[in-house]
């Protein structure tokens, strides 16, 4: 319960209570995502003191503890700001930012770990064991879930399965072009000056025809809640054992999508974006299954 929700109030402040701007100017807007973060993390300390209220050390368990993750995230923070301020200098890595987010999430969770050992002597090698006999990794008895860990896990898992799911997709298929084939066309190049038109007789005129494309805000927000659903419903696809179905799924994409298939970088994208977000799907569903079975 004590990780599941400082976890739910890290997934908070990283994901909703930091804006655009603040993420894209990270070293800016440090501090400010820090407060975010410290307060947030008061707040879930508070809710956790009451019911826990091992040691009745007030200073310790909330005010101390809270102190001690917004350190720990900050350090975190500032690492990865530093390491893509240098590695960027020396390299254009497309990926760089996909695995320096996934090494930041990591570097987190170990760090909330650590505080639930130390300030609420939680036993993380039992946890383990409990967790490797949940997946049936390992043998042992039957293990019991509250419901409040389940509707915490269930939370944390949508929030996993849409926003995070949908940022990690975004930047593993890298910065978003400029050309996503959402709309066709034909041009005709030729030689124009002043609004006259001029052909050159005594050479072949010269014309191209493209496909141009028309990139909207409201039709990359489709995108997103579309990804968002497509997750969503795989996991329940799965939870119920219905794998067959997720191929409608697939069908339903690619026949809307049908035309702009022709652009090879565009099916190319489609492809990997689409089967990035099936496969994280079908893990999460997979991972729910076994937790609620």
């Amino acid at each position: 319960m004590v990780f599941l929700s400082l976890f739910l109030a890290h997934l908070l402040g990283d994901f909703y209570f930091q804006t655009n701007r603040m993420v894209t100017d990270k070293r800016k807007y440090l501090k400010k995502h820090m407060f975010h973060h410290f307060i947030l993390m008061l707040i879930t300390l508070l809710f956790l003191y009451f019911p826990i209220e091992k040691s009745n050390n007030f200073l310790t368990d909330v005010i101390i503890a809270a102190i001690t993750i917004t350190v720990f995230h900050y350090i975190i923070d500032m690492l990865k700001i530093m390491l893509t301020d240098k590695i960027k200098k020396r390299s254009s890595y497309s990926l760089l930012d996909f695995y320096l987010f996934i090494s930041d999430q990591l570097l987190h969770i170990i760090s909330l770990l650590f505080v639930c050992m130390i300030f609420f002597n939680i036993n993380l090698l039992h946890y383990v064991t409990r967790i490797l006999s949940l997946f049936h990794l390992i043998k042992g008895e039957n293990i019991t879930i509250s419901a409040v860990n389940i509707i915490l896990f269930l939370i944390v898992m949508t929030i996993i399965s849409t926003t995070v799911s949908g940022h990690l997709i975004r930047l593993l298929l890298g910065i978003l072009p400029n050309h996503l084939s959402l709309y066709e066309g034909k041009y005709i190049l030729k030689d124009v000056h002043n609004n006259t038109e001029y052909v050159n007789q005594k050479s072949t005129s010269i014309s191209e025809e493209f496909s141009y494309i028309i990139v909207r805000k409201q039709d990359l927000a489709r995108g997103v809640l579309i990804g968002y659903l497509e997750r969503l419903l795989v996991i329940i696809l799965i939870i119920n054992g219905a794998f067959t179905s997720i191929a409608f799924i697939v069908a339903a994409k690619s026949l809307a999508r049908f035309k702009q298939m022709d652009d090879k970088d565009f099916a190319e994208y489609f492809l990997l974006g689409t089967l990035s977000s099936i496969l994280l799907g079908i893990v999460y569903g997979v991972v729910i299954k076994l937790v609620l079975s």
